[in-house]
């Protein structure tokens, strides 16, 4: 096996002097820099890549951090409860069958999900007037 490198390689290559400097000469270059681990992705010439991996490569860039939540360790306090007023406009009331369980069920979902806000249906009302009658000043101002 040795002649076999030997041969296809010389055998100056394997002399111990020459081994010695290409060692010597690695230990400097890795040392001698001390940069950041991702500074050599500068100067390594990219590959050739395939449109998937391209794709994957953009979609990692666009991912959102990491968050980990950790609790304050205070006692959980009470939601602020907020009162809500539902009006529903006649063609709102005309496309939702349903529409006043709906909503209900909609805001105990959103109960469900918020931790310090509870919100608290008052009141629900049918509105005679259309909501594409006038702009949002107007609907607002009755």
């Amino acid at each position: 096996m040795a002649t076999a490198i030997t041969r296809s390689f010389g055998a100056r290559w394997y002399s111990s002097a020459r081994m010695g400097r290409l060692v010597v000469a690695a230990l400097v270059i890795a040392v001698a820099g001390r940069a950041n681990a991702q500074d050599w992705k500068q100067w390594v010439p990219k590959l050739p890549s395939s449109p998937r991996s391209e794709q994957k490569e953009s979609a990692r860039h666009l991912m959102p951090a990491s968050m980990k939540l950790h609790g304050s360790g205070a006692a959980p306090r009470e939601p602020r409860v907020i009162r809500v007023r539902v009006w529903a406009a006649a063609d709102f009331r005309r496309q939702t069958r349903e529409w006043s369980s709906r909503f209900r069920r909609l805001v105990e979902r959103v109960n469900g999900a918020a931790r310090d806000w509870r919100f608290e249906v008052v009141e629900q009302k049918s509105w005679p007037r259309e909501s594409s009658e006038g702009g949002l000043d107007s609907l607002v101002e009755e």
